[in-house]
């Protein structure tokens, strides 16, 4: 089985990001527009995360707290008892991702699906699994600087009902995209990428923990998504859950999950976003193999250039 470490094997799997200021994406890369193959996968988007939840559900529905996990009327201003929270958030859906991400290659249709053959070794994963472990603790902190906020709320958990629960389900998709596609696009200016930001592009053939291995600090900028100003409890509690989670398909590496954040990681400087919808409205999507680029986008691929060779030495996966 191949294995790689951080930067990988000094042989190319893939064309170049550019040559000569001229695009030569690769064909899966397309111009996005808001049409029926984005509703596709944007539809796929919002709904992939669900299935890497159900030990976490499964285990709550079983002790009768399924509805105090996910419409919390208040969290405890307590680190240790929010770290076990989201900690065994974290410990049961990774898990399964993980063994979905080993397991899918023991099969010829799994690993004809990985989008890159090849795995990163054990030691790569390993730190890249305790770096998001340590995310988990930033996020817990942060959890109880907002418990501590919000000390003296009343009431009982409860299903919202269905109309707020709707508004809220769309505030969480898209204030939580929205928050991650401007800070990651923040990121990749040439001093935050170099001093930040390089640490989570080490993973250029991702795996499950690759979507929270990252600097302290982008741990911090990451999760202040939960700081949305008004939200109720509960929508804080779902982007909290979301933030945890939602990384996981878009890491994995496998079709038909998240092509467009797994090209992110491959060619860098374009597809900022968790789903394509603020890429496309705001012109960042990749451009296709062969398209001329305009000023602005061949200095963007100036700097993928520049941001491929601090993480992975120049040299193609």
């Amino acid at each position: 089985m191949a294995s790689i470490g951080a930067a990988g094997p000094k042989r190319s799997t893939t064309t170049p990001t550019e040559a000569a200021g001229a695009s030569v994406l690769p064909a899966t890369f397309r111009v996005a527009s808001l049409d029926a193959s984005f509703a596709v996968e944007y539809g796929l988007w919002l709904v992939a995360l669900f299935p890497f939840l159900l030990p976490w559900a499964a285990w709550h529905a079983a002790r009768g707290t399924l509805v105090e996990a996910l419409f919390p009327a208040s969290w405890e201003a307590d680190f240790v008892a929010r770290l076990a929270a989201t900690g065994g958030l974290w410990l049961s859906s990774y898990g399964l991702a993980f063994c979905v991400y080993r397991g899918a290659r023991c099969f010829s249709r799994g690993r004809a699906a990985k989008y890159d053959p090849r795995v990163p070794g054990w030691r790569f994963v390993a730190g890249e699994a305790l770096r998001s472990a340590g995310g988990i603790a930033v996020l817990a902190a942060m959890q109880v600087a907002v418990a501590a906020r919000a000390r003296g709320a009343a009431g009982a958990a409860a299903v919202p009902p269905g109309p707020r629960l709707a508004a809220g389900a769309a505030v969480v998709a898209l204030w939580a995209d929205f928050h991650f596609y401007a800070t990651h696009r923040l990121l990749h200016t040439p001093a935050l990428f170099r001093a930040i930001h390089k640490t989570h592009h080490r993973s250029h053939n991702v795996d499950p923990f690759s979507g929270l291995s990252m600097h302290p600090l982008e741990h911090l900028l990451y999760f202040s998504a939960l700081l949305l100003p008004g939200a109720p409890l509960w929508v804080t509690n779902l982007i909290s859950i979301a933030m945890v989670v939602n990384p996981i398909p878009a890491h994995l590496g496998y079709g038909p999950l998240d092509r467009h954040h797994w090209d992110h990681h491959t060619r860098f400087n374009w597809n900022f976003g968790s789903s394509m919808l603020w890429d496309v409205l705001l012109g960042t999507a990749a451009p296709k193999r062969g398209a001329s680029l305009s000023a602005a986008a061949a200095a963007r691929a100036a700097e993928a250039r520049n941001q491929r060779a601090l993480c992975v030495g120049g040299a193609d996966e």
